[in-house]
Order: structure tokens, then sequence, then C-alpha cells
């Protein structure tokens, strides 16, 4: 078992409740763990046998490209994109989605979501 991590992903987009947000859009980091079976990338050390994080990333920003007023409803879709394109692939995947500069009184480096699922 091994985790693959994608980490610190910073993405332009246009999520959020307000009008404003959606218009302006704002930056947001995105950071990823999947758990995985790395047995065969390790006796082979080939890609198929592990989970390419060049397509997480992929999905990544696939998914953040289109507007949604929730991150929960951003991150549910990157979480079954990844379920439809590594089924069987990947066991367990945690998600978090922070959007930087919120649109809040008072100084907040982030706001966040995170969300968990078993495959």
């Amino acid at each position: 078992m091994g985790l693959v991590l994608v980490e610190d992903l910073e993405v332009f987009a246009y999520h959020g409740h307000f009008k404003e947000e959606q218009l302006v859009g704002r930056n947001f980091v995105v950071n990823l763990m999947v758990d995985t079976d790395f047995s065969k990338a390790v006796a082979t050390d080939e890609l198929d046998g592990t989970v390419d994080y060049s397509a997480l990333c992929r999905i990544i920003h696939e998914q953040m490209a289109i507007p949604s007023k929730l991150l929960e409803h951003v991150g549910g879709r990157i979480l079954a994109k990844i379920k439809e394109e590594f089924s069987g692939s990947v066991l367990f995947a945690e998600l978090k989605i922070a959007k930087i500069n919120t649109p809040l009184p008072g100084k907040i480096g982030a706001v966040s979501i995170v969300m968990r699922e078993e495959f």
C-alpha cells in the first residue's frame, strides 16, 4: 500500500456563493491524497502499476474549471471522476480545497473544505 499526493496545486477559478466571486474569480489551493497498492509499480517500474499523478492533476484542473457555488460540489465532482477513472486502483481519497482571500471581514488566510471517500 502507499499514498500518492498532489500538494499545493494552485488553480484560478470562479467558485463562490456570491455573484462577484463567480465573475471576478480567485485563487484556490488543492491538496489530494489517494491510497493505492504500489506492489506492481515496485516490481515492474512501470507507470501502470501506480496512480499517475499527472492524471490526478488533469482531473483537478478540469473540474475546477467548471464554476460552482460551493466547494463541496466541486470536490464531489473531483472525487467522482477519480473513482470513475481509477476504479480498482484507488482505495481511498482525501481532498482539500482552500479558497484564498475570501470576501469576509478580518484577516483570513483561507477557508477550506476536506472530503474523504472510500472507493
